[in-house]
């Protein structure tokens, strides 16, 4: 259709061809739990992964606090030599976490931009 941004790609050939290369280079992760005050909670380009605000962890370091509140700055995960996400490089790395923040900025404004009001179902007869 011409009057709305379909956000769909055609990923035939990663059916048909065994040598295609990936279909979308960044991929946006969106939450339930509004940690970075949106829905939109990290991107990943190639190997790295920027959660747009860190996760609270327990005191243990264990799996993160979901009753900790607050905002934290982003963490920054180098995926091809932590694919455990284990290791926040976003000190080391300043120019990839502005160049990821940017680019969720841009994506969350198109997408909202393109928002379109959630269908209802009809009632039961």
């Amino acid at each position: 259709p011409q009057d709305r941004l379909i956000d769909g790609r055609d990923f035939t050939s990663l059916m048909f061809d065994p040598k295609a290369g990936p279909v979308r280079d960044t991929h946006l992760y969106f939450g339930r739990a509004k940690i970075s005050g949106n829905d939109l909670v990290a991107i990943r380009q190639g190997n790295w992964k920027l959660f747009l605000s860190a996760p609270a962890v327990t005191a243990g370091g264990g799996k993160p606090d979901k009753a900790a509140t607050g905002k934290r700055p982003p963490a920054l995960y180098d995926l091809a030599s932590d694919p455990g996400e284990s290791k926040d490089v976003a000190a080391a790395h300043p120019d990839v976490v502005s160049k990821l923040l940017a680019e969720a900025a841009k994506r969350e404004a198109e997408i909202n931009e393109h928002r379109r009001p959630a269908g209802r179902a009809a009632a039961a007869q």
